[in-house]
């Protein structure tokens, strides 16, 4: 009885695992691409973007050296980037990114500094918003510091579905541009306190006008009419004299001034909104026409590298030495436009 029991328990026991492999087959991880990463350094508390291509995405984990981040996956099709906040406790070291159960290194993650101070103190503000346009369903990611507690934002009156994940003082959040919103004010409520966090322009929605800087109380009844001639006279005279000619008539009228903003370089996103010196900054633009693109930190130039997204431009800037706290700025096309404020620690 024993020698037949044990001939037949092998045979069912392969047959059970011949059953079950068409099914672990089946099950593969998502195939993902990785585009880019920006910062490559940082203090924890930092946010950090990576930027992948990854259709059908649907979950994704960071770690840092092997410490767990705080992670959201945003986008559409296959364009994704994922949001990880540097976590305490984090060490320089690989950063690995799974998407979907397909797990990776990335690159090389060095942390800075010491991490920022988890008690919040003070008014509460924005640093950034990102993107700048967007339709309706698209993600919109704010980031705050502010102290724990309930965050609402509406774009222009219309209130959008938003969840906030953060640690500490910072705090991300993503905004879903809402049905019927039109071009305006992104707004965003938190303890209490109501926060313009910038315009935001809804595709297929008009620009606001812009407003009469002197538009007076009182316009007016409009041009006098002509007076007419008190005393014409017998003999009104022989008319006009003729224009006299010019003795120097220089050389013609002057060619046409050009557009000091054709409206063709449009800043997407600026991320992160603060770093030290030698930091990485990200910028997605849309150039039309391409050509050389120049950053500058309210003048002093930086060194920038340059690489396509999707019919968009992504540029990456080092904080160069001898920047301060102020304005970015982007030059394309012989136009210099304001890109996002940024702070130098």
């Amino acid at each position: 009885m024993t020698a037949r029991r044990s001939t037949w328990i092998p045979g069912l026991l392969a047959g059970l695992l011949a059953l079950a492999t068409p099914s672990l087959a089946q099950s593969s991880p998502t195939s993902w691409t990785l585009q880019h990463v920006a910062p490559t350094r940082g203090a924890a508390g930092d946010l950090v973007a990576i930027a992948v291509d990854a259709p059908g995405a649907t979950r994704a984990v960071v770690d840092f050296g092997g410490a767990p981040a705080l992670c959201t996956l945003h986008g559409s099709g296959s364009e994704r980037v994922v949001l990880a906040i540097v976590p305490r406790g984090a060490s320089s070291g690989r950063l690995r990114l799974s998407v979907d159960g397909s797990r990776r290194t990335v690159g090389w993650f060095t942390v800075t500094g010491t991490a920022p101070s988890q008690a919040f103190s003070g008014a509460a503000r924005i640093l950034s918003m990102r993107p700048l346009l967007g339709r309706p369903g698209d993600p919109v990611t704010l980031e705050l510091e502010a102290p724990p507690g309930p965050v609402r934002v509406d774009f222009g009156g219309v209130p959008a579905v938003a969840t906030a994940a953060g640690q500490g003082a910072r705090v991300v959040v993503t905004a879903t541009v809402p049905w019927g919103a039109q071009t305006g004010e992104v707004a965003v409520e938190v303890s209490g306190a109501r926060l313009n966090a910038g315009l935001f322009q809804v595709l297929g929605s008009p620009l606001p006008p812009a407003p009469n800087p002197t538009p007076g109380p009182n316009p007016g009844p409009g041009p006098l009419p002509p007076a007419p001639n008190p005393t014409p006279g017998p003999n009104p005279g022989p008319g006009p004299l003729p224009p006299a000619p010019n003795p120097n008539p220089g050389p013609g009228p002057l060619p046409p001034a050009p557009n000091p903003t054709p409206g063709t370089v449009n800043v997407l996103s600026l991320s992160p909104a603060a770093g030290n010196v030698g930091d990485t900054v990200t910028l997605v633009l849309e150039v039309p026409g391409g050509g050389p693109v120049e950053v500058d930190f309210d003048g002093v130039p930086a060194a920038t590298q340059v690489y396509g997204l999707n019919g968009r431009l992504g540029v990456v800037a080092v904080v160069p030495p001898g920047a301060s706290s102020g304005v970015v700025y982007v030059t394309a096309g012989g136009v210099r436009v304001p890109a996002a404020p940024f702070t130098v620690w």
